[in-house]
């Protein structure tokens, strides 16, 4: 079978068209090529240490030969070999032939939700054959610049993975990773479910009735990572902000806002992510879950970057709530598409 071109300065240039294209590679058995790979990238392009976990993942995963799978390489070749029927050795099989346990290590802070975009759709539709569950343990950073953190994985996108019609997926945190401050890499574990269900049933995330006005959410929940000197000050600003842009009826303590505080470690690390339910006007979809972060990379460190961090994330986006929805979901639902019957954050690396 002939490879599949693809010159990774198309659209945005970046690590998204590698993790989009070998995954689908994995998943089809079609090989592909990578030329000029995150091409568009002012760094230089490349494959950094969290494209080289996927790719590595995913060769050992379909016995893929891989030609360029290096660090800096700009070109790669992937061509899947996995004969139907045959045991992946991605896989370890535990005590019974139904429970299963994998593992991705970045080596570095590069980060896991990234990661997750190629390898989380792999594991959903080729898992082994007798398998119930497997244990995916991750490593790497769970709080990175540019990137999904672990609150968006485990607020949002789990969530609605659920929402669309696959088994629930737990998460366990075990040690966050930050890209700022010291850089250490962290860890978590994913129990998945395996369904050998198919297709996966069509889903569509946007409501039929684009003429109806969208409603406040039902609910707001606020997580800030940040020293704890930090945290009485944010509390103060936040409110108010929060009141400001969504009405005076959200009180914490009330079942509309949650605000949850966890200390950092450290004065420079610092992130706020607040998400927002919005119940779904028909009943297919019982409701949306909106996002907004920022994790602070700003020279600055003083209490005052908790005000500045607060009114940024509460600020409203330029677009709307539905194509925030959608940006935020399309990277992983592209492969999910495969098996379907019909069918404010972009990555930087």
């Amino acid at each position: 079978m002939s490879a599949v071109k693809l010159d990774g300065r198309t659209l945005e240039g970046g690590g998204q068209l590698l993790r989009n294209a070998i995954c689908l590679s994995a998943l089809t058995g079609t090989p592909v090529e990578i030329d000029n790979i995150r091409g568009n990238r002012s760094s230089g392009g490349g494959l950094k240490a969290q494209h080289l976990a996927c790719v590595n993942w995913l060769a050992v995963a379909c016995n893929a030969k891989v030609t360029g799978g290096e660090k800096g390489s700009k070109a790669l070749i992937f061509a899947p070999e996995m004969q139907e029927g045959s045991k992946s050795p991605a896989y370890k099989q535990l005590d019974d032939p139904y429970h299963f346990e994998s593992t991705v290590d970045i080596g570095t802070a590069g980060s896991t939700g990234l990661v997750l975009q190629a390898v989380l759709p792999y594991i959903l539709f080729a898992p082994p054959r007798t398998a119930t569950h497997i244990r995916l343990r991750v490593s790497g950073g769970t709080n990175v610049s540019g990137s999904p953190s672990y609150e968006y994985l485990t607020q949002v996108l789990l969530p609605i993975l659920e929402t669309i019609g696959l088994p629930a997926i737990t998460a366990s945190l075990q040690a966050r990773g930050w890209s700022t401050g010291r850089s250490t890499p962290g860890s978590f574990v994913l129990d998945i479910p395996i369904s050998h269900t198919r297709p996966l049933p069509a889903f569509a995330l946007r409501p039929s009735d684009k003429s109806k006005k969208p409603t406040k959410p039902t609910r707001l929940q606020v997580t800030f990572l940040g020293p704890h000197s930090c945290h009485e000050h944010l509390r103060l600003v936040l409110v108010p902000a929060i009141q400001h842009y969504f009405g005076l009826a959200y009180k914490p303590g009330t079942s509309n806002l949650s605000v949850n505080c966890e200390d950092s470690g450290d004065d420079k690390r610092l992130y706020l992510i607040i998400m927002a339910i919005v119940a779904a006007p028909e009943d297919k979809i019982k409701e949306y879950r909106l996002a907004r972060d920022w994790l602070y990379d700003r020279k600055k460190h003083t209490a005052a970057y908790a005000a500045e961090c607060t009114l940024i994330v509460c600020r409203p986006p330029k677009f709307p709530a539905q194509r925030a929805l959608s940006l935020r979901h399309y990277r992983l639902c592209t492969p999910l598409r495969l098996s379907t019957q019909q069918h404010h954050h972009l990555d930087r690396d």
